[in-house]
């Protein structure tokens, strides 16, 4: 219920979840436009896989702020004007339910997504194999927390120190990789072959 105290005391609380919000659209944009932008051999269908993890990693995110920012917000509030049973219930139900999402979204969007798009550089000639290295270490590592959190609950450990860095890792990557295809630092499709 601590959580709960702390949210209700926030005036940026449902602000900050709309920016994360808009944040993981954009992220979205981006990482369709980098998977798509693999077109050759096996790289290709990595990418394929890539960009449904991450399609499935973003929406159940999207999920996860919905219910972690406006629902737990108003069910805060609620629990500070009544501390009735029924408040109380639903003040751990929406907790509850917002760890579990919040869990996911680290196994899918930060582990099993940016591992994906890592077998896809590692696959593809024209990418330096450390992006492909670093997003694979990032998703392995956002894994390695979600498994943690899974079998023992959100902790200081997994919340606040490993969660930061495969995150932190994943998005480092896809800033790299947008630059790149920004700039278009990609040999042309029909490159000669030996």
């Amino acid at each position: 219920m601590n959580e709960l105290h702390m949210v209700a005391a926030s005036d940026i609380w449902t602000g900050v979840h709309l920016m994360i919000a808009w944040s993981l659209a954009l992220a979205l944009v981006g990482l369709v436009a980098i998977g798509w932008s693999f077109t050759d051999g096996p790289a290709a269908t990595w990418a394929r896989f890539a960009l449904a993890s991450a399609i499935a990693g973003v929406t159940v995110a999207f999920i996860t702020v919905l219910i972690d920012g406006p629902a737990m917000k108003h069910v805060a509030e609620n629990l500070m004007a009544n501390h009735g049973p029924e408040t109380m219930a639903a003040g751990t139900a929406v907790t509850e339910v917002s760890f579990a999402l919040f869990t996911g979204t680290i196994g899918s969007l930060f582990g099993l997504t940016p591992v994906l798009f890592g077998v896809t550089v590692l696959n593809d000639d024209s990418q330096p194999k450390g992006l492909g290295y670093l997003a694979v270490a990032a998703g392995a590592l956002g894994l390695l927390t979600g498994s943690i959190q899974y079998v023992r609950g959100i902790t200081n450990l997994t919340a606040n120190i490993l969660f930061p860095v495969a995150s932190f890792g994943f998005i480092v990557w896809l800033f790299i990789m947008g630059w790149r295809l920004w700039k278009g630092e990609r040999p042309p499709a029909n490159r000669a072959t030996d």
